[in-house]
């Protein structure tokens, strides 16, 4: 069934569209916090500054397994890549894939959330001691 097949195409899209803005900006506040690390640790910086951005440093480098944005979303794209290729309905088992990746998409989304909120609280800090913030906020 095509509708079927567009649903879930659908479907696909939106997840991988939410798990590479998750990526790329958790991506890129990593980089922000690596390099604040470097420069604390390099001039001597306040030791509980430098403690909070090595935490948020950690907490966005990437997770194992099923936690990961990256490979959460080499997963969806593989299926994504399979459902194009086909011109029937998806199976239950595809189904089943899309709704297992979108939980933990959820899951890491949620804990990327966390760490803006954590993120948002470290720039005023950060402001507080004239340093460059974490994604120009």
């Amino acid at each position: 069934d095509l509708r079927a097949l567009l649903t879930f195409s659908q479907s696909l899209c939106s997840a991988l569209e939410r798990a590479s803005s998750a990526y790329g900006a958790e991506s890129a506040a990593h980089a922000d916090l690596d390099s604040l690390a470097k420069r604390l640790t390099a001039t001597h910086g306040d030791r509980s500054l430098l403690a909070a951005v090595e935490k948020l440093r950690d907490a966005t480098a990437g997770h194992d397994g099923d936690a990961d944005l990256q490979a959460i979303s080499g997963r969806i794209g593989a299926l994504e890549a399979d459902a194009e290729s086909a011109d029937i309905a998806p199976t239950a088992a595809d189904l089943e894939v899309l709704r297992k990746e979108s939980a933990a998409l959820d899951q890491a989304v949620g804990a990327w959330r966390s760490s803006q909120t954590a993120i948002g609280k470290l720039n005023v800090r950060l402001r507080g001691a004239r340093l460059p913030t974490v994604g120009g906020r």
